[in-house]
């Protein structure tokens, strides 16, 4: 009786340790992603994606309300305010701005921009209420999109670049000093009208800007691994941080220069507190992507996603014994896509315990292939019998859980 008390207690605490980051619930009306998460302080945030809606909390996200931004906007790409009452959101080839918060559709007000046919607003991002910078782009990064500029908080938005290099993220520091990351890294120092360029060899899908010299960026390498780059110098070098990630990451932020998180798909959640020199796993609970992440200080932290999750944690998602993650770990399916039969290889860094199984596109197991303790296998899994659709092969370890999706044809 004992030795299962004792089993159990370990349960209960193993359980309690994981639990880093808690799922809110946003109430949002379908189940479309959320793309971009932004607050202005412990209290006050925003988050905007799919369905043309916005969410809005005034008690740190425990409770949110939803409202359409508005009926031109089919869905919202990037948030962003100055204060808690003047704020932007773009998407598609709108922008839509509020002077009160956005606390009801006639906040939002349409601001007129001259976008060309086919391209979508995916960035923006201001230094005051007037002064800020919008990018546009076409949904494939082959092809150079334009940058718009604004002086009088939106009511004019005039040509600033045309055909400017891919970027996915931007930061400005001040109306002279900014920086872009996409296929390259760019910066200016004359307000964005000249831009200089530094070949990253990676597809950046977020940057963060500590200060002039310190710069971090998220995003894949050509072989579609989750990759973590930081500069020293302004971008002129860049040092890689984290590589060959199973995931690919789609955000990045610091809160300093030793305090950074990063997101990114099959329910990613990457911490460092050492500058960067050593990134941890954190239990996230959920295979969705996740798409942008915010931090108001290295306690107090926000993630959203697909399938209209939010995350939260107050205690930087560091619970408990958080082991590193390691780039010697991996996890690969093949064929895939398949109809038949599929092939489950996994190494890991050390032996312990493993638990292998298959979740359907809801986060569901529904077969577990393997569990005990182990550091490699392979497995040839019959799949003859699954309905069409996407499935999650998941690996859990101590150190936390690697995942591979798996289409069925």
């Amino acid at each position: 009786m004992k030795k299962f008390t004792l089993i159990l207690a370990m349960f209960i605490l193993s359980n309690l340790l994981s639990a880093q980051w808690i799922q809110q619930n946003p109430n949002y009306p379908d189940t479309a992603a959320l793309n971009d998460i932004f607050f202005i302080d412990h209290y006050n945030g925003w988050t905007v994606g799919g369905g043309g809606h916005y969410l809005h909390t005034d008690n740190s996200g425990l409770n949110w309300n939803w409202t359409w931004l508005s009926v031109y906007m089919d869905y919202g790409e990037n948030v962003f305010f100055t204060d808690e009452n003047h704020g932007w959101v773009c998407g598609g080839q709108q922008i839509c701005h509020t002077t009160d918060g956005g606390l009801g559709i006639e906040s939002w007000v349409q601001q007129n921009i001259d976008i060309s046919p086919g391209q979508d607003l995916i960035s923006i991002f201001f230094i005051d209420s007037l002064n800020g910078w919008a990018y546009g782009t076409p949904p494939y990064l082959q092809v150079s999109g334009d940058l718009f500029k604004t002086t009088d908080g939106g009511n004019n938005w005039e040509f600033q670049i045309y055909g400017m290099n891919d970027l996915t993220d931007m930061c400005f520091l001040n109306e002279s000093i900014g920086f872009c990351a996409g296929n390259y890294f760019q910066y200016t120092t004359d307000g964005g009208d000249t831009w200089n360029s530094a070949d990253i060899n990676m597809i950046a899908s977020s940057l963060d800007v500590i200060d002039e010299n310190n710069i971090w960026i998220a995003g894949y390498d050509d072989n579609e691994k989750g990759i973590i780059k930081s500069s020293v110098d302004g971008g002129l070098t860049w040092n890689k941080k984290l590589g060959d990630t199973i995931q690919l990451l789609n955000d990045i932020t610091f809160i300093d220069s030793n305090n950074g998180w990063a997101v990114g798909d099959s329910g990613t959640i990457l911490h460092t507190s050492d500058g960067g020199n050593n990134w941890e796993f954190q239990e996230s609970g959920t295979i969705a992507d996740l798409n942008s992440v915010y931090f108001v200080d290295e306690n107090h932290g926000w993630i959203c996603g697909d399938s209209a999750i939010i995350l939260y944690t107050d205690n930087g998602g560091t619970v408990g014994l958080i082991e590193n993650l390691s780039n010697t770990s991996k996890l690969e399916v093949f064929p895939n896509p398949s109809n038949s039969r599929v092939t489950i290889i996994y190494k890991l860094e050390q032996k312990g315990n493993i638990i292998l199984s298959i979740l359907n596109s809801s986060g569901q197991e529904i077969k577990q292939i393997s569990s005990g303790v182990n550091d490699k296998g392979k497995i040839d899994l019959d799949c003859s019998k699954f309905s069409s659709g996407i499935y999650f092969i998941n690996l859990q370890t101590a150190k936390g859980i690697l995942t591979e999706k798996l289409i069925i044809e």
